[in-house]
């Protein structure tokens, strides 16, 4: 009885092995640059497992960053915007850019009501008393307590930027030249 001619492999052996269309088993032989004929069945088949476990572990940049730890940090990234949009939307956030003019508003009518105090605290305590008091030095510790709250750091809260202090060497200065 004579023997059976053996069958060569062909890319519908590796489509079947692999559960892929003949297409993709070309076109993955192709980039890791194969063939059947020369390769063999086994040899493809380990070169496929090696690429799917690459696969699995996830790829690295150049600077050694995992490609799934960006991707995931996409993700947040990407969830926490539309969180900020809804909150936007919702009207419980708002934009520094439409507050920023409220607070500076609010500092210059702050500052104008404190001057302004000065005055009328002057004007009781003379009527009050019937004396004469020195209206520059109660407008100037008024003045002096505005410069220090001033030199403040401008921060609103929530911000990241460590670089700006208060300059407290400076505030104790100001605070000796108030008690007096």
């Amino acid at each position: 009885m004579p023997a059976e001619p053996l069958k060569r492999p062909t890319l519908s052996t590796l489509a079947n092995l692999w559960g892929q269309s003949i297409p993709a088993v070309s076109n993955d032989l192709a980039r890791m640059g194969l063939t059947i004929q020369k390769d063999g069945v086994d040899g493809c088949t380990r070169a496929k497992i090696k690429l799917l476990r690459q696969s699995a572990m996830g790829r690295s940049t150049e600077e050694g960053v995992d490609l799934n730890d960006l991707k995931a940090e996409k993700i947040i990234a990407e969830t926490e915007l539309i969180r900020i949009n809804i909150a936007r939307e919702s009207g419980t956030l708002v934009s520094i850019d439409d507050l920023e003019p409220l607070l500076a508003n609010l500092a210059v009518s702050t500052r104008a009501e404190l001057l302004s105090m000065a005055n009328k605290v002057t004007d009781e305590l003379e009527l009050k008393y019937g004396i004469d008091i020195d209206r520059d030095i109660v407008q100037s510790k008024v003045e002096i307590a505005l410069e220090h709250i001033a030199r403040y750091p401008s921060v609103i809260f929530g911000s990241r930027d460590e670089s700006l202090e208060f300059d407290e060497t400076a505030a104790e200065d100001f605070d000796g030249e108030m008690v007096e």
